[in-house]
């Protein structure tokens, strides 16, 4: 009996050592999504002094690979910390990338744009922010990107893929220009700010003019989620034929994307 104890403590120290030594440690979890929040119109309020200058470049030679020539209709303010803001229609081109917006601020160090909206006196927003590259153009609220990364954090985007659009809340958008997508969806309603049906998708993975592969989907109609019919996993290319109605995708269990 005595012995019997003796492996069986001897078994069970055994099995403490291997796992620990074998089981990683968790890491402290961290926000991962890369989401930042970008200031409004209200964060880059003009200084008292202001200058009007012509397009000119601000490129870093040992970073950036062309010039960055920037407009603007109304003003432009350059401070001692490298900051510049552009006020009214500014536009913003850098190779064959593009920004639009009514309010850019550039960070001269960090090679970090960030373009937004204005608000008028009745409270009405103005100056969406258009962003372009590749002949490919987005329509969004607010978008912050990097030059020497060219990635870019984009809130409320609006981009029209085969036969329908995407919204998306939240978009982070990689090098290859495509797109980490949260709370969005596809609709082939004309009415994409607010769609009479459309396919809400949890996350999407967007490559523009070639797929979409979505987390779990569901159907909405006329503001009420079909609950019942959920797709746990949804593919569907883009095509440039012409259609109408709702476009179901096809769907599946598949382990090798996303």
């Amino acid at each position: 009996m005595r012995q019997l104890l003796q492996y069986i403590f001897f078994y069970l120290g055994l099995i403490i050592l291997l796992h620990g030594l074998f089981v990683p440690k968790v890491a402290a979890a961290t926000n991962s999504t890369g989401w930042d929040d970008i200031p409004g119109s209200q964060a880059i309020a003009p200084p008292q002094d202001t200058l009007r200058t012509s397009p000119d470049s601000l490129a870093k030679k040992e970073v950036l690979e062309a010039a960055v020539f920037y407009t603007s209709k109304d003003s432009m303010v350059f401070t001692g910390k490298n900051m510049g803001y552009l006020y009214g229609e500014a536009d913003v081109k850098y190779g064959d990338l593009a920004i639009k917006g009514e309010y850019i601020t550039m960070d001269l160090d960090s090679n970090i744009i960030s373009s937004t909206f204005g608000v008028d006196s009745a409270g009405k927003e103005y100056g969406y922010p258009l962003f372009s590259e590749g002949g490919m153009e987005y329509e969004m609220k607010k978008v912050r990107y990097n030059f020497e990364t060219r990635k870019a954090f984009i809130h409320n985007v609006v981009t029209q893929q085969g036969e329908g659009n995407i919204v998306a809340n939240e978009a982070k958008m990689n090098p290859d220009n495509s797109f980490y997508m949260r709370n969005a969806k596809y609709t082939t309603c004309e009415q994409h700010d607010h769609p009479h049906f459309y396919l809400n998708l949890s996350k999407a993975k967007v490559r523009p003019d070639k797929d979409v592969v979505t987390g779990p989907a569901w159907l909405v109609v006329a503001d009420v989620p079909l609950f019942p019919i959920v797709l746990p996993f949804a593919f569907f290319p883009f095509t440039k034929s012409y259609s109408s109605g709702i476009i179901m995708p096809s769907y599946g269990d598949e382990m090798t994307r996303g």
